[in-house]
């Protein structure tokens, strides 16, 4: 790579020395936790459920001469990343390890890069150390996944559309495809940025229309044509075009039904429903991009409610584990706890801080760094979120934290007379409005206005359709980002009442009463009806988030002005266990022993099956 033109500058040495001395810095600390973490499980053999072991085996099989039928994943990590180097390495596992910290610390030089291309130089190396100390881009490092992967294309995708601007050339544009192509491979929501740089194409060239359009075909050809490969190859396995990956219903259904969490996977039976859909053959077949649509269409506040909560996440400070959790599989390593890493706490309320402080209308660079942030977001909040979907964009979110530590330093600095104390004021409310917006916001609506809101948008609660049952409940999702509470189970029994509301009764007034419960040890959980005896042998069945449900056959009575009750005693046998409330729900259609009057009772994660005639 070649340096910049101003790199022949005193000034731009010194500020290059200083900018390798951090992305060593950042390579260090990548290659010190990989050393920590190198005898781990996840690392060296990871747990056969996980990604990681997909990844690995497809990688080791293709090695071995063994292509896939098909592509699910996006391909360029497992079909070609993996492979190549376990072929260059003899199948090491270090051979991984060095080649993503190296990547991670590209990714620091190119972010230090980028910001002061942007900003300035200072503003690049504060972005460069955030990015070097980011502790979960530290922590992705050894693992099998792709995030490490595509935040370094991220990092040098941005880098490229910079330097193309001030130094355009036929031939960088046709490197920005290629580049953006092989991020599309690795993760696909990167498609999104494509418009964006064709449109930084179409400003640069806005005087010389035919070189425009020349190089827009261009881009568009080094775009598509590194992904044809995989995409025909899955065009014959499934008869349709599905693209590099045929993952597209998988994860548009994971987060666009009913009972959708707004992060974290779970598996509802909205999923399940939507995926049967999918599957169908020809003209059967409803895609879960179609089925998404019509959702949104038919209920467009109850989706627009889900898809700003998942935004709200997006942004927030938490990071929702999958496949690797960072108290479990970071805790070999003493230096991921160290204080002076960096959480997205800091480094999310810093880059939003940066975001309000650089808006540039006359500056198309600026204008597309935050082009690229929004629409990476955007293609991430249409899916579900998870902390690794997130690490790619930190590279981003860096840049404008440069920015925003060193405009924000010398706007409040040099800020004097009456002028200045405004602006003083006004960058405190930015400051604040940044850390409360990363820190705090998404807790803010969960705790406080969710329950609310979800009563105003569906009074009646859930009402899921599927082909042989109904399915009636109050609660939402249940997994890490729900609000699964536990209400201990007392030895001599509780009743807990449950209404359900806009309930068409089966002839008989036959149901089954599906009813969440956390045990432990096994401890054995009776359960009484109304007029009958305790009894000692529910129907139990297991889920994915670790609740076990009695499934319990009932006789239902006749509804009164449409709603339906049903009471269920329950107690707890030689041990402890617990029933499963939403306290994100609060419909008034829940009743425990013993509740204060006028206080606010979290709904009982009940279920009602009916079955269809």
């Amino acid at each position: 790579m070649t340096l910049p033109r101003f790199a022949v500058s005193p000034r731009t040495r010194k500020f290059l020395v200083v900018l390798g001395v951090v992305a060593a810095v950042g390579l260090l600390l990548r290659l010190l936790v990989c050393w920590e973490l190198r005898a781990t499980g996840a690392v060296v053999n990871p747990v056969a459920a996980t990604d990681m072991a997909t990844y690995r085996r497809i990688a080791l099989e293709i090695v071995n001469g063994q292509w896939p039928e098909h592509f699910y994943y996006q391909p360029l990590y497992y079909a070609v990343f993996l492979p190549l180097i376990y072929l260059l390495t003899a199948q090491s596992v270090w051979g991984v390890l060095l080649v993503q910290s190296l990547l991670g610390a590209t990714a620091v030089w190119l972010t230090g890069l980028t910001a002061a291309r942007l900003f300035g130089r200072r503003a690049g190396i504060v972005a460069a150390a955030c990015l070097a100390l980011a502790r979960f881009t530290i922590f992705y490092t050894p693992f099998l996944l792709m995030a490490t992967l595509q935040a370094f294309w991220m990092a040098l995708l941005l880098y490229l559309a910079v330097v193309v601007w001030h130094r355009p050339r036929w031939w960088r544009w046709l490197l920005i495809g290629l580049v953006a192509s092989l991020a599309i491979l690795t993760r696909g929501n990167a498609l999104l940025l494509v418009p964006g740089l064709l449109a930084l194409l179409a400003w640069r060239y806005r005087r010389q229309p035919v070189l425009a359009a020349g190089l827009a075909v261009g881009l568009l050809a080094m775009v598509y044509l590194p992904q044809l490969p995989f995409a025909l190859r899955n065009y014959h396995h499934y008869e349709r075009w599905t693209g590099p990956s045929s993952a597209m219903d998988a994860v548009l259904a994971l987060g666009n039904t009913v009972e959708a969490p707004a992060g974290g996977l779970e598996y509802p039976p909205a999923y399940q429903e939507a995926m049967r859909l999918a599957s169908l053959p020809g003209d059967e077949r409803v895609s879960a991009f179609r089925q998404m649509v019509d959702w949104a269409m038919r209920e467009p506040l109850v989706y627009g409610e889900l898809k700003g909560r998942t935004f709200l996440l997006f942004w927030n400070r938490q990071e929702i584990p999958n496949n690797v959790i960072f108290s479990h599989h970071g805790a070999a390593s003493r230096l991921l706890k160290m204080p002076f890493l960096l959480d997205f706490a800091v480094l999310g309320a810093l880059g939003v801080f940066g975001m309000l402080l650089s808006w540039r209308w006359r500056s198309p660079r600026r204008l597309y760094l935050y082009y690229a942030v929004l629409m990476y977001c955007a293609g991430t909040v249409i899916f579900y979120v998870l902390a690794r979907f997130r690490i790619p964009i930190v590279p981003w979110v860096c840049v404008f934290a440069g920015n925003g530590a060193m405009l924000g330093y010398r706007r409040f600095r040099y800020a004097t007379g009456e002028a200045g104390r405004r602006r003083r004021l006004l960058l405190g409310l930015a400051a604040v409005f940044a850390v409360f917006f990363v820190n705090a916001s998404y807790q803010l609506y969960q705790f406080q206005y969710e329950a609310a809101m979800m009563r105003w948008l569906r009074p009646q609660g859930t009402r899921l359709e599927l082909p042989d049952r109904v399915i009636h409940h109050d609660h939402g999702p249940l997994g890490g980002t729900g609000g699964s509470s536990l209400q201990g189970i007392p030895p001599d029994g509780s009743v807990i009442v449950k209404r359900f509301v806009g309930v068409e009764l089966p002839p008989g007034g036959q149901a089954i009463l599906r009813v969440p419960v956390v045990r432990i040890d096994q401890t054995r959980v009776d359960y009484q009806l109304p007029g009958l005896p305790f009894r000692k042998e529910p129907f139990w069945e297991k889920d994915m988030l670790g609740f076990e449900w009695l499934n319990l056959p009932v006789t239902l009575p006749a509804a009164e002005d449409g709603v339906v009750q049903v009471a269920v005693a329950l107690r707890a046998k030689d041990g402890d266990a617990a029933v499963v409330f939403d306290q994100f729900r609060d419909y008034g259609r829940t009743t425990v022993p013993a509740a204060t009057p006028g206080s606010r009772i979290p709904e009982a994660a009940f279920e009602l099956v009916l079955p269809k005639n």
